[in-house]
This record gives C-alpha cells, sequence and structure tokens, in this order.
C-alpha cells in the first residue's frame, strides 16, 4: 500500500511563513501585460471572495509542500523557497504517494503559491517539472481510458423503449397528470435522442419556436456548434415520433408549467423550470437503468463514432471534424496515436536534467 502524504497544516505552519502569506494575499494584483506563455498563464488572478477555492487549493498546495520539508526531508524552514533541486525531489515525491493529475495539481499550485509570496522561482525548472507531470497526467487518463471496454449501446433498444414509455403515460389516469407528463417527456427525449445522435446542450436549449416543418417533417436549427465554420446543424425529429410530440405539446407540457408564465422551452420539469442538462442526463440515465443499463446521452455519440466506418462519415453525422472523431470517438485511431510513454519521459526529463546542469 503506498503510504500518503504527509502535510503540515496551516494552523501549524511557522510563524513566519504564516505572516509572510498574510501579508501577500492583501497586497493588490496586476496581471501581466502581453504574451501567452508559461508566465502569463501562471499569472494569479485577484484573491477575492469569488477566488476563496482558489485560495484554498494554494494554501494546500504549501502545507503538501512544507509537510514533505519537515517530515520527509526534515529540516525545515522559516521562508517559503523552493531550489531547483528541490523541484526535482519534490516532484520524485508526489509521484510515488499521490495520482499523476494530483501532483501536477500540488506542483503547479505551489509555483503559483511561490509568486504570490514574492519569492523567486527557477522558472526552467518549474516549467520542465510541471509540463513533465502534466504529460505523466495526461498519459495515465488516457490509459484509463482505453481499459474501459466499448460501450455497447444498440440505439434500436432505446428507441423502443421511448415509445413505450410514451404508450405508458397516456395509459396513466388523469389524477396523476403531472407524472403522466413527466414519463412522456422522458420517453420522447429517449426516442429522440437515441436516431438523432445531436448534443446534448442543443437538445436542452430547444423552445417550442424552434420547431419548424419543411412540410414534410419536423426539424430544429442547432445553434450552438462547437466546430467553427459549419453550417447549423439541423435536428429532424423522426417522422415516428410526429404525433407523440403534438400530443406533447397539446396535453403534457402545460401540466408541467404548473400554471406559471411560459417560458417558451420545450423541456419542461416537474417545476414548471427548465430542464437543464445535468436534469437531463440524469434523467436519461434513470430511465435506462431501470430497463437494463444506465446510458449517458452523450454515449450515443461516442457509440456512432466506434459503429461508424470511418471518420469522415461520423464526422457529418456527429457535427464533428475527422480528427476530432479520431480523437475522442474512436479509441483504435486514438490508440494509435499514443507514441509517447512513461518511460520515454522519464528519458526526456533526464536529458533535459543533464542539459541543464552542464
Amino acid at each position: 500500500m503506498v503510504a500518503r502524504c504527509r502535510w503540515l497544516h496551516r494552523p501549524d505552519w511557522p510563524e513566519a511563513i504564516e505572516t509572510a502569506w498574510q501579508e501577500a494575499l492583501k497586497r493588490p494584483r496586476q496581471r501581466a501585460s502581453g504574451g501567452r506563455g508559461w508566465r502569463r498563464r501562471m499569472n494569479l488572478p485577484p484573491l477575492t471572495k469569488r477566488s476563496a477555492k482558489f485560495k484554498i487549493f494554494l494554501e494546500e498546495a504549501i502545507s503538501s509542500f512544507l509537510g514533505w520539508q519537515n517530515f520527509i526531508k526534515g529540516g525545515g524552514r522559516n521562508h517559503l523557497v523552493c531550489s531547483a533541486k528541490e523541484f526535482e525531489e519534490y516532484s520524485d515525491y508526489l509521484k510515488t504517494r499521490v495520482s499523476p493529475a494530483t501532483a501536477a495539481n500540488r506542483v503547479s499550485g505551489l509555483i503559483i503559491a511561490l509568486r504570490v509570496s514574492g519569492a523567486s522561482v527557477d522558472e526552467a525548472t518549474a516549467k520542465l517539472m510541471l509540463g513533465y507531470l502534466r504529460r505523466r497526467a495526461t498519459l495515465a487518463l488516457n490509459a484509463r481510458r482505453e481499459q474501459c471496454p466499448d460501450e455497447e449501446i444498440e440505439p434500436e433498444a432505446l428507441f423502443h423503449l421511448g415509445v413505450a414509455m410514451i404508450e405508458m403515460a397516456a395509459s396513466i389516469p388523469l389524477t396523476n397528470k403531472k407524472f403522466a407528463s413527466v414519463m412522456f417527456r422522458d420517453g420522447l427525449l429517449i426516442a429522440w435522442m437515441s436516431v438523432v445522435p445531436a448534443r446534448r446542450f442543443n437538445f436542452v436549449d430547444m423552445k417550442v419556436d424552434d420547431l419548424h416543418s419543411d412540410g414534410k417533417r419536423t426539424f430544429v436549427i442547432a445553434e450552438h456548434q462547437k466546430v467553427a465554420g459549419h453550417d447549423p446543424e439541423l435536428i429532424y425529429l423522426p417522422e415516428a415520433l410526429e404525433g407523440a410530440m403534438k400530443e406533447y405539446l397539446e396535453f403534457y407540457r402545460l401540466p408541467l408549467l404548473n400554471k406559471k408564465e411560459d417560458h417558451g422551452m420545450l423541456w419542461v420539469t416537474y417545476r414548471g423550470k427548465k430542464l437543464g442538462g445535468p436534469a437531463m442526463s440524469l434523467a436519461f440515465a434513470r430511465r435506462t437503468a431501470a430497463h437494463g443499463k444506465a446510458v449517458r446521452p452523450h454515449a450515443l455519440r461516442h457509440s456512432v463514432g466506434q459503429a461508424t466506418g470511418n471518420a469522415e462519415h461520423a464526422a457529418e453525422l456527429l457535427g464533428n471534424t475527422p480528427a476530432i472523431v479520431r480523437r475522442n470517438y474512436r479509441k483504435r485511431d486514438r490508440a494509435a496515436a499514443m507514441a509517447v510513454n512513461f518511460a520515454k519521459l522519464d528519458q526526456l526529463l533526464k536529458q533535459a536534467a543533464e542539459q541543464g546542469e552542464s
């Protein structure tokens, strides 16, 4: 079992460090002008009440570093200082105690804290170590993704589930109209999203007035696009759901508004408000879990990306570029692109350290 990190929590900080930290937080912050590289990324925003979580993040990084100095290395100091050698030793210590992402966050927080307190920072070493730890975190995340089995989703089964929920809602007595309306809404959503792999936020932001018809089919113009330059995506309503949509608008949507002012959104919650993204995903997962396996709406997009023969065709269906599809939706292509591993990173780090010493 890997030993946990030992922290020196803020009440136990040396008095000089505590005083210097309090004074540093009172000083006004000035943002760096120009440049988009290392200096600007590590620049600290104003520490106000709105950034209280960020202040806690910095203090946790300091506590972790002071704990390493006092309990692991031995011989704590009265000033917050970190030499180039200590950066390397502290990073090696974190690699054996915490996850790659946590190690990168601790070092990142320490660097910002040193800047806040006015201490000098060996930028070359800091940049090298933080970049190395962040690449380790990225590789670890990709490795976990590769170990996860592909989600086997059958859109046809989900469509039939949605239709069955619509029929079930129609059989519920009028005395429980709201319950029936929620079930009808969820069934319509599941059936529609199982056929059209559009992004969730395009469904969330649908309004009643957004429903258009070309004389044959009903469609919604998706205004939100992640890929610049693409024409607005048309989200077509399946012909089999045309009647269900009319029923929803006439009989099931109004009871959900609960006599409140109509805000015009297509999908309405039990309390008459707009159905948000997290609530939509939760409803989707709960309904599908009750009939087998919980499915997230976005998993349908991954299913299309995996099942489609080539990335170009999948990009047309998903409203993305082929490069994005290969990177995010096709595990085989993503695995082939992972040419860097931990051993290679360690070798590069060692070479960079040797060059710095020479």
